[in-house]
């Protein structure tokens, strides 16, 4: 059960955000078929376009660096490891699907760790732009009032939080394109 509490600020960004999708759906076919080739980096989107009329339309694999080249195995050896088992989440609190990805950590993910690990068994670092514990929905802010959940914020670099990492959690309740973020945790051998 998702708690949330709108304000008419946030139901009014809800309504334009529809309203858009909405438009996008029925101008969006129309705008690319004036083109010859049409590129695009979901495959949902390309199937989506294809049956919308756009034609010559191509999936191209999201481009992902390999950030630690062929020591990998090496480099995240000799990384320094926490003394708990550490799990990486990242996100932006402005977006649909971190916030109900959030919800479903907080609900299902978060109870089962402590239950098998214990309260402060583990650690869970939470980094991306806006992800201040002020600025989750005042519900969610208290499921993650744990001891485990540490709320970082924007890292300049981003290589240390994977190597430190035992795993990448990304909560996916909702269908929503492919989690660019998990080919990433991917390269770092996450």
């Amino acid at each position: 059960r998702m708690e949330w509490a709108l304000s008419p600020r946030a139901l009014y960004r809800i309504a334009r955000s529809l309203v858009a999708a909405r438009a996008f759906k029925r101008w969006t076919p129309r705008m690319l078929t004036e083109f010859d080739r049409v590129a695009c980096f979901g495959a949902q989107d390309v199937a989506w376009l294809n049956a919308h009329g756009v034609r010559d339309c191509r999936y191209f694999p999201t481009p992902v660096i390999d950030p630690l080249g062929d020591d990998w195995a090496e480099r995240r050896r000799r990384h320094p490891r926490p003394a708990k088992p550490r799990l990486l989440m990242g996100g932006h609190l402005k977006g649909l699907p971190t916030i109900a990805g959030l919800h479903c950590f907080a609900d299902e993910m978060l109870p089962a760790l402590e239950a098998r690990l214990g309260a402060d068994g583990f650690e869970v670092h939470l980094v991306g732009r806006n992800t201040g514990f002020d600025r989750l929905p005042p519900g969610l802010a208290r499921k993650l009032d744990r001891p485990s959940v540490k709320f970082r914020g924007y890292v300049e670099d981003i290589t240390p939080e994977f190597l430190a990492a035992d795993a990448l959690l990304v909560p996916t309740p909702i269908n929503f394109a492919n989690r660019v973020r998990i080919n990433v945790a991917f390269s770092y051998a996450a």
